[in-house]
């Protein structure tokens, strides 16, 4: 299963409200908010992925407008006037990015949160999965990565693409509980219960998997 059927509004959860921007004027007017108005402006990217509060609110950061939306904001919401420009420094423009289905305020190809399944149980599919935000690693200032891609992705490390039917379990073992301990946050997990999902009372069961 490709990872980009997994991932989706979701990752924003709570980090992010509902994707209104107020604009000062005399009188005041109400906004729609930018998702609903983005789909009416282009109407062919509705169902992709960048029909997503994610395509405004990506990286992910609380309060947080990217530079595609913060544009939006400064344009009073007139897409055609920023059309033309690159907000994401990427190379393309707005609008071919957007014909494109790719977000035009991030380098990032689809919304960064990760949900990985494991085998645990044929009975409840939900048990042991790791939820990975991975936006957060990038861009929060207490996570030791700080943008640096080449601490978590290069040769003997994770691919920058992952799929669910390659198996990364020993290298997010090694790599991931390294990190967490060198990092010496308290909100970081270090033990298999921080990391799986609904597995504290079964633990001893399944330790055998986690290896």
């Amino acid at each position: 299963m490709k990872i980009s059927s997994l991932i989706g509004c979701v990752g924003l959860m709570s980090v992010v409200g509902i994707a209104v921007v107020l604009l000062e004027s005399t009188p005041v007017h109400a906004t729609p908010g930018l998702g609903t108005a983005f789909i009416s402006q282009y109407p062919f990217v509705r169902e992709t992925k960048i029909d997503s509060c994610a395509t405004c609110h990506m990286p992910v950061k609380k309060d947080f407008l990217n530079s595609y939306g913060l544009a939006l904001k400064e344009s009073k919401i007139d897409f055609e006037s920023i059309e033309l420009e690159d907000s994401d420094g990427d190379g393309t423009s707005n609008i071919d990015e957007i014909k494109e289905e790719r977000p035009p305020g991030s380098h990032s190809t689809f919304p960064e949160y990760f949900i990985f399944h494991v085998d645990f149980s044929n009975n409840d599919p939900e048990l042991g999965k790791v939820h990975f935000n991975h936006e957060m690693h990038t861009v929060k200032d207490s996570f030791l990565s700080k943008g640096r891609c080449n601490n978590c992705h290069g040769k003997d490390l994770f691919p920058k693409e992952f799929n669910d039917n390659v198996p990364i379990r020993p290298m997010a073992h090694q790599l991931c509980w390294r990190c967490h301990e060198t990092s010496g946050s308290k909100l970081a997990p270090t033990n298999c219960t921080g990391c799986h999902t609904g597995i504290k009372e079964i633990v001893e069961d399944l330790k055998g998997l986690l290896d």
